[in-house]
């Protein structure tokens, strides 16, 4: 869900565990993102997760562009930690989607830098070419683009690769 004023955008992705697997193991998880309409700087950044297995995992971040800190606030079961960091540039993984969708230039390699309160990460985009994606709105044109997500600092190991189709729209 996309929730849009002239001066922010507040986006909201949930996804609960369904069927069959739903009786061995409940799993529920919400992540909600507000960032700047305009130059898609960060605000805030929420990420739950409740599970039967486990107790739930709640972290909250909240980004100071005037002092470049972010705030981290996290909850495992009973552990808690606050404390605040210094950022330059990172943003947020639903952040660094919209800020994907909306460049204008998607034939260039370019790189986002993501922070979601455990690990700084290095998104690296290539574009693959034009195509067709088909969903059940139809046949629709679309960029492709390579993905491959590296962890910042120490060993920069490889997270992992995907790729992600934008509408040409």
């Amino acid at each position: 869900a996309t929730k849009r004023n002239p001066k922010q955008r507040s986006v909201t992705a949930k996804a609960v565990r369904d069927g069959v697997l739903k009786t061995l193991l409940e799993l529920w998880s919400r992540v909600q993102a507000t960032f700047s309409a305009n130059t898609f700087k960060p605000q805030s950044y929420s990420f739950q997760l409740k599970s039967n297995l486990g107790g739930p995992e709640l972290v909250d971040l909240t980004f100071d562009h005037q002092t470049n800190l972010v705030q981290v606030n996290k909850q495992k079961g009973s552990e808690r930690e606050s404390h605040s960091e210094k950022f330059a540039g990172h943003c947020d993984p639903i952040t660094a989607a919209f800020m994907l969708r909306h460049r204008k230039d998607l034939s260039k390699p370019m790189f986002v830098d993501i922070y979601d309160g455990k690990d700084r990460s290095r998104l690296f985009v290539n574009p693959a070419g034009l195509g067709n994606v088909t969903v059940k709105t139809g046949s629709h044109a679309a960029y492709c683009l390579d993905l491959r997500l590296v962890k910042l600092g120490g060993d920069k190991k490889e997270l992992g690769t995907g790729k992600l189709w934008i509408s040409n729209d």
